[in-house]
């Protein structure tokens, strides 16, 4: 996990930034390197911020409503059925651009309109060639948990981009 994606997620939670470093040292790899919102919810838990946040569905909600939902709505209809195969074929791991294609029963190219525009968006990156991934830590997981509607506007209306 990027620090950006550590400080939206404490942002979410309104958790002090400070209380993940404390927590670091027990994650593989250093600081925030592979740390997901489970070790968050955990890091949490070691601070002592339970009793001010809730616990962890509480937590869970949060993230959902403050970053996962607020990550999915900027998607296009095109770039959420993306995202939606993305999660079906890797969750959280980086996924084949040909595989996601394949999923949606398009051409690479007929696609690469929404990959872009997800890049773009901030949503997902490319970690090597031929791979796609996201770039909120568990949001795969989020997709596939909670389902959300693809045709649901930031605003809450109907989205009428196809």
């Amino acid at each position: 996990m990027s620090i950006d994606e550590a400080i939206l997620i404490c942002d979410a939670l309104d958790i002090p930034f400070t209380a993940l470093f404390d927590f670091a040292g027990e994650v593989p790899h250093g600081p925030l390197k592979g740390m997901t919102s489970a070790d968050i919810y955990r890091a949490c838990d070691a601070a002592g911020t339970w009793h001010t946040i809730g616990n962890e569905p509480y937590a869970r909600a949060e993230l959902d409503e403050g970053l996962y939902s607020s990550r999915w709505q900027r998607a296009s209809t095109p770039g959420r059925r993306y995202l939606t195969a993305m999660a079906e074929i890797g969750g959280d791991t980086p996924s084949s651009t040909s595989e996601i294609a394949r999923r949606l029963g398009k051409t690479p190219g007929e696609v690469s309109m929404a990959r872009d525009s997800l890049i773009k968006l901030g949503l997902i990156y490319s970690p090597e060639h031929g791979k796609v991934a996201f770039t909120a830590p568990d949001m795969g997981e989020f997709i596939l948990r909670a389902a959300p509607s693809d045709g649901q506007a930031y605003d809450g209306r109907r989205s009428n981009v196809d």
